[in-house]
């Protein structure tokens, strides 16, 4: 399970793509089959297929599926996200029904929100904070059903702590799909960039009282 924080994993993104490469399979206006390749053997092939009003990015790996649909032009929203940073937030926002797992329990978030509800109960309850790292300094909970197990043994002054579950799920956005909304706007940027027309010359007029031509302006 990745540990890594959305912003870093769009970190990561920016200095992996540079080595990615795409392929059209089918290309009808806004029908799009692609598909990105890479100079690695590491890294992972992804499907990206647009048509109107829907987008789908799928990992040919373990074809784990996102596809991104509404009223908004996608590959436009696409577009605009690899320009002004993708905020998987807003594709959140546009997933569809079906698609592959989007969060996940996180280590970290776990750590960071228990800090946080420990220190708003540490003036009514001296020395929890200080308990609570110690206890935790002694079990791994790098999954989820460690984490709750943790909250479920930890006891300060003969009182337990369970209730903190009630309060958060301890999760974030999932890796998978993260990388998924990135390839989704990379590809769809990549793609506009290399069938970009050609720009066309001016046309060629004939000056008044001048045998020569020139540019028309």
């Amino acid at each position: 399970m990745s540990t890594l924080t959305t912003p870093e994993i769009a970190g990561l993104f920016a200095r992996s793509s540079p080595r990615f490469g795409l392929r059209v399979v089918r290309a009808e206006g806004p029908y799009r089959h692609l598909v990105t390749t890479s100079r690695s053997e590491r890294d992972r092939r992804y499907e990206v297929v647009t048509w109107p009003g829907s987008l789908v990015v799928r990992d040919t790996d373990d074809s784990a599926t996102y596809t991104f649909s509404g009223p908004v032009d996608l590959t436009g929203f696409a577009r605009a996200e690899y320009e002004r940073g993708v905020d998987v937030r807003r594709w959140n926002r546009l997933m569809a029904s079906g698609s592959s797992l989007v969060m996940a329990y996180s280590e970290r978030e776990f750590r960071r929100r228990l800090a946080v509800e420990l220190a708003a109960v540490e003036p009514e309850c001296s020395g929890i904070t200080a308990a609570w790292d110690a206890f935790l300094d002694e079990r791994d909970v790098e999954e989820p059903e460690e984490a709750y197990a943790a909250l479920a043994t930890f006891a300060y002054q003969g009182e337990t702590f369970l209730w903190l579950t009630h309060e958060t799920g301890f999760e974030d956005y999932h890796f998978a799909f993260v990388w998924a909304c990135h390839i989704g706007a990379w590809a769809v940027t990549r793609y506009a960039a290399d069938h970009a027309p050609e720009p066309t010359a001016p046309p060629m007029v004939q000056s008044r009282g001048v045998d020569s031509l020139r540019w028309s302006a």
